[in-house]
């Protein structure tokens, strides 16, 4: 027995010395990692929809695009204009077709707004009666219907900065297991509303008769981009300012009020020549009344541009910004600036 438990001993012993042996090597064992698995790909999918507020055992209608529309309109307090025009489309699609017709219908709820991003902050919703579309038939089968929303009595919409209309996608007959998406199912559509008129004639290159001036007792120019200013009316016409971004701006202050027919642009030829460039001004209708968009065609390259108004103003100051540049170049370079009074 006790020779028994003599073996054992040195079987114990001769292990551990092993144990210990292998331990104190310098060398580490890498076991490399099995990495063949992956998550199946239903579990993601089901996994999103939950996220989103999806009822995955739903058949879900949904608008087709983004969930909001930016529109950029006028105004001169008698009526609206919309730039991009008073209609537009909105296709609702269906994650899987039905078997049945589905009748469809757009409505405005004021209380999205709620859920606007970012918050609604001073736009106003929208006037009743501004809104327009007719209901659809979604066909069995079919995979997307699309609805024309129609923006009417533009004449309500005339207080800046704008205003939201929110769109709500609804069913007209209770259908089981068909539901609205809680993300995609509403739509917002946003008016970016300024004062003015349409008052910037359709030229470029007529000299407007006057008096030009841009001198330091009779101007000022002030901007976000305050860098090289002073070459605008130093008489040089080598140096030069430019916009560095679309929320650049440029403000002609005048010493006083004066009855002006328009703007001289002198500008670089070439790669940095001025396509475009929106002009406003102060008018006893209110600051930055809009005057209209100056435009200059595309192939069109030279130093000097006229901007007329169609109507002198009576102002003591102008605004210039929304600057464009030949190409999609945003910066134009400008090496002096005149009024014309």
């Amino acid at each position: 027995m006790n020779n028994i438990i003599s073996q054992t001993k040195a079987l114990l012993l001769l292990a551990i010395v092993i144990i210990i042996s292998s331990c104190s090597g310098d060398e580490i064992e890498i076991i490399e990692q099995d990495t063949s698995w992956k998550i199946d790909d239903k579990y993601i999918t089901e996994d999103i929809r939950e996220q989103l507020g999806i009822d995955p055992f739903s058949n879900l209608l949904f608008f087709e695009r983004v969930s909001e529309l930016v529109l950029d309109a006028t105004t001169d307090l008698q009526s609206t204009v919309i730039e991009q025009g008073n209609d537009f489309k909105l296709k609702v699609r269906i994650t899987k077709p039905f078997e049945k017709d589905l009748n469809l219908r757009i409505v405005t709820v004021d209380n999205l707004l709620e859920r606007y991003p970012g918050g609604v902050g001073k736009f106003l919703p929208f006037p009743d009666k501004s809104f327009s579309s007719e209901a659809q038939v979604l066909k069995a089968g079919e995979s997307e219907v699309e609805f024309m929303i129609t923006l009417r009595e533009l004449k309500a919409l005339n207080r800046a900065p704008g205003y939201i209309l929110p769109l709500q996608l609804e069913v007209m007959d209770k259908v089981d297991h068909i539901k609205i998406a809680k993300m995609r199912g509403c739509f917002f559509v946003k008016i970016n509303l300024s004062l003015g008129r349409e008052n910037i004639a359709d030229s470029y290159d007529v000299q407007i008769e006057g008096e030009t001036f841009n001198s330091a007792q009779e101007l000022s120019f002030e901007s976000n981009v305050t860098s090289r200013l002073s070459a605008l009316n130093d008489g040089l016409f080598t140096g030069t300012w430019y916009p560095q971004n679309q929320s650049s701006y440029l403000r002609i202050k005048l010493t006083k009020t004066e009855t002006v027919k328009g703007i001289k642009c002198h500008v670089k030829t070439g790669t940095y020549n001025l396509k475009k460039v929106r002009v406003s001004a102060n008018l006893s209708e209110g600051d930055d009344f809009l005057q209209g968009i100056f435009k200059v065609p595309e192939d069109v390259n030279q130093s000097v541009y006229w901007i007329k108004f169609k109507e002198p103003i009576s102002t003591d100051q102008i605004k210039m910004d929304m600057f464009s540049g030949k190409n999609g170049v945003k910066d134009p370079d400008f090496t002096e600036i005149y009024l014309v009074k």
